[in-house]
């Protein structure tokens, strides 16, 4: 398989480096706990805003919209804890956990889909984007965990190339994972 670049330039690699990667971000509980406490602060931050998605998903179909998805290797694998209900939508550019004007990942969805409000105040969301993708960064660095930057889409579609993981999926360490379903993507 030919493989693609992703956004620092870097080949992403086939399909199943990117599975092994994503495997390894599973196996990393305190990564995700802390990640799952990162969302929950940057919501908390949104909701004193008093910022609302007005637009029903329009944003979610990328090839409509004119823009991108872009997550690190971290938020792709909190992402896939739950496979996508809708797997043949990332070939048409369209978020594959969209049904209808709702999101079925809204407690694992990325930074991307957290600050962008059709209806927010330029430059307002790209600062804050930009201050939590530094700490999100620096959550890989202290987990050791490799950090991509990979376009969404793309990047499930190859995860849809692999083979499934382990039956177990993510370790579970006492009821503190931040998954909500067993059932991973690769």
């Amino acid at each position: 398989m030919k493989s693609s670049n992703d956004a620092t330039g870097r080949s992403e690699g086939a399909p199943a480096a990117l599975a092994e990667l994503i495997q390894g971000a599973w196996r990393q509980e305190r990564f995700l706990r802390r990640l799952a406490a990162l969302y929950g602060r940057l919501q908390r931050q949104a909701n004193a805003r008093n910022v609302q998605c007005m637009g029903g998903g329009c944003c979610c179909r990328f090839d409509l919209a004119g823009h991108r998805l872009y997550v690190s290797t971290g938020e792709l694998a909190m992402l896939a804890l739950a496979a996508p209900p809708y797997p043949q939508r990332s070939a048409k550019m369209r978020c594959p956990y969209q049904q209808g004007p709702r999101c079925l990942a809204r407690e694992r969805r990325p930074l991307g889909c957290r600050l962008f409000f059709c209806r927010s105040e330029p430059g307002q969301s790209q600062q804050q984007y930009e201050r939590y993708h530094r700490l999100i960064r620096r959550l890989h660095d202290r987990a050791g965990l490799e950090y991509r930057y990979l376009e969404l889409t793309s990047a499930l579609l190859r995860l849809s190339e692999t083979q499934g993981p382990p039956a177990s999926g993510p370790a579970d360490s006492g009821g503190t994972s931040p998954r909500n379903s067993p059932a991973p993507v690769v």
